[in-house]
This record gives structure tokens, C-alpha cells and sequence, in this order.
């Protein structure tokens, strides 16, 4: 593995996800597990880190983990010390919901967050499905400072009120490749 960068190399055997950093000295740190686990090491730092998907993953009874980085209804949080980027990496993040619930959204980003949702795959793909909620943003709520979508598809949520795919409270929003 000599010839590739730290990031590119391959992933631990069952690893569901790939959490990247940038330490102080400039050295690219990286570190396989459950998707639950590395969401909640990117939680851990005050600076940019990058969450990368390495399998489909899908809420269990609607709830993708416990820690700083899920809410108690079950979504993904961006809270808002963060400045995160998950890549879909042509994998699927579903929140798996066939009926509506209140905080029914897959991810949230909440007020002072900065949120990039990407992909790197060679095929371009990757999907944030399976949300359904009572309110508004079924796939994503952006409530942050900043939110980046770089690429992927935000697909097959549902929202009672607004925003089946995304719902924009406040901040700023760009849309590149989606």
C-alpha cells in the first residue's frame, strides 16, 4: 500500500464508513468502523473532518445511532460546532421510514454548522433516501450556516408540510452536481 494515499487505501474488512482528518501537523489521519462511530468522531473535533460511506447503510427502526452526532428521534445531526463532509461514495444513507414521524428527516443541520454532502464514486452515485416526516425537510432539514451539495441524489423522502428532498430555513445553500 506504499503507492497510495493514506485515504485511498482499502478499507477494514465489514468497516461501514471512513472518517478522514487533517491533524496539526498536516498529516491525513483516517480511521474505519461503523458508520455510528466514525459520525460521532467527526463530532469530536473543532475542525473539518470528512465522513465517507463504504456500504449502504440503513436506520435500524428508524435511528442510524445514539451519540453527540444523532438526535433522540434517530436522523443524523450536524450540530452546530461542525464542519462536515459525508460522501456518499455511490453507497445509500436511508432513514427507512414507511410512515411519517415527527423529525422524520434523515439529516439535520443545525444553526451555525458548515454541511457538504458529496460523492467520489466513479459512477457519480449515491442516494439520501427514506426520510418521511410530519414537518418539513423529509430528506434534509438545513437549519446551519452553510450547506454544500456537491452531488448524490436526495430521493424518495417525504414531508407533510415542505421540502420533501430539502427544506432551506436559513443560511446559505449551493447546489453543484445534485
Amino acid at each position: 500500500y506504499a503507492h497510495w494515499k493514506k485515504e485511498d487505501e482499502p478499507p477494514t474488512p465489514d468497516a461501514e464508513a471512513r472518517w478522514i482528518y487533517t491533524d496539526n501537523s498536516g498529516a491525513t489521519v483516517t480511521e474505519d468502523g461503523t458508520f455510528e462511530g466514525m459520525w460521532n468522531k467527526a463530532m469530536d473535533l473543532s475542525r473539518a473532518s470528512t465522513v465517507t460511506l463504504l456500504k449502504d447503510i440503513t436506520a435500524t427502526n428508524g435511528s442510524f445511532g445514539r451519540g453527540d452526532g444523532f438526535s433522540d428521534s434517530g436522523f443524523v445531526l450536524v450540530p452546530d460546532v461542525a464542519a462536515i463532509t459525508l460522501d456518499l461514495n455511490g453507497k445509500t444513507l436511508s432513514r427507512n421510514l414507511d410512515t411519517p414521524q415527527q423529525n422524520g428527516h434523515v439529516i439535520e443541520i443545525e444553526q451555525g454548522a458548515i454541511f457538504t454532502l458529496t460523492y467520489t464514486s466513479e459512477a457519480q452515485t449515491g442516494m439520501l433516501t427514506g426520510g418521511n416526516t410530519t414537518d418539513t425537510g423529509g430528506g434534509i432539514l438545513h437549519r446551519g450556516d452553510e450547506f454544500y451539495f456537491r452531488g448524490g441524489k436526495i430521493t424518495g423522502n417525504k414531508a407533510e408540510k415542505n421540502g420533501g428532498g430539502v427544506y432551506h430555513y436559513a443560511g446559505s445553500f449551493q447546489m453543484k452536481n445534485g
